[in-house]
Parts: structure tokens; sequence; C-alpha cells
């Protein structure tokens, strides 16, 4: 009897987690986006943890910097997130740790943070920002290539 009511309770939890969120996001993932307005591309590898039982994930990440306005630089700042889902998104909230750029203070970069929906197993897209500026994300499985 407590077996066909576990199944039961199992098959009913299973059916409240959006198709989107049902797939397993843990592990490594690459993003990028083109910030338009800022003329500047953002890059990184994010390292995504198995969810814990109220399905929040930590991460962290290294998000590479470069900007038309200044040619041949590059801010790369070492990120620490929580990644919470929410209807059929995942919401990162991201802060920012250390600075692998020498002679850049971590006080003058404002932290990433996403909103991304699973496309496929090897694909999220969504929506980066800071505290200034917003545009389009692709994050894809860090062992594929980024699809167009």
């Amino acid at each position: 009897m407590n077996i066909k009511l576990s199944i039961i309770t199992g098959l009913s939890f299973a059916c409240l987690i959006p198709t989107s969120l049902a797939q397993d996001i843990t592990g490594a993932w690459s993003f990028e986006t083109r910030v338009e307005r800022k003329g500047c591309t953002l890059t990184g590898n994010m390292s995504i943890s198995p969810a814990d039982k109220n399905g929040i994930r930590t991460c962290s990440f290294v998000s590479n910097e470069t900007c038309q306005s200044e040619p041949g630089i590059s801010i790369k700042m070492d990120q620490a997130c929580r990644i919470t889902p929410q209807s059929d998104s995942y919401i990162i909230r991201s802060k920012v740790i250390g600075t692998l750029t020498e002679g850049y203070s971590i006080s003058n970069y404002l932290a990433d943070h996403f909103t991304v929906s699973p496309t496929s197993a090897k694909e999220m897209r969504g929506i980066w920002q800071d505290a200034r500026y917003s545009s389009r994300v692709v994050f894809w499985r860090d062992d594929d290539l980024p699809v167009s």
C-alpha cells in the first residue's frame, strides 16, 4: 500500500515540474552574449552543481568581457552564483568574487545575471543582464559548439 502511494505521489510531483526544467543541467556549460549597446561581447564557462531538495543549485563561472572601445583588452572575473527554478526558466544570480585581470578592481565590474530556459539537453537560451544593460544569451554544453 505504501509503495503505491509513493509511486502516485512521485508521479504527481513529476507532473508539476515544467518539461523544460525536467532536464538535468548539472555540469559544464559555456555561454556568449553580444551587448550591442555597450559594444562588448561576454563569454564564459560555468560549472553547475546538482540541485538540492528544493531545486536550488549553486554555480561558478569565469566571465570574459571584450569591448570594441578597448581593443586587445579582456576583463576576466571569477563569479559565484545561485540558480533558482521559476516557472519554465532558471534564474541565475551572481556575485563577483575575484578578478583574473591584473590591475582591474572587482568594484568596477557589475555582476552578470541570467534568466534562461532549456531548449534541448545541450542548450539554454534567455537573457543576460547586469545593473545597466541586457541582451540575449545562449548557453551550450561545454563539449558542444554554439548553435546559431
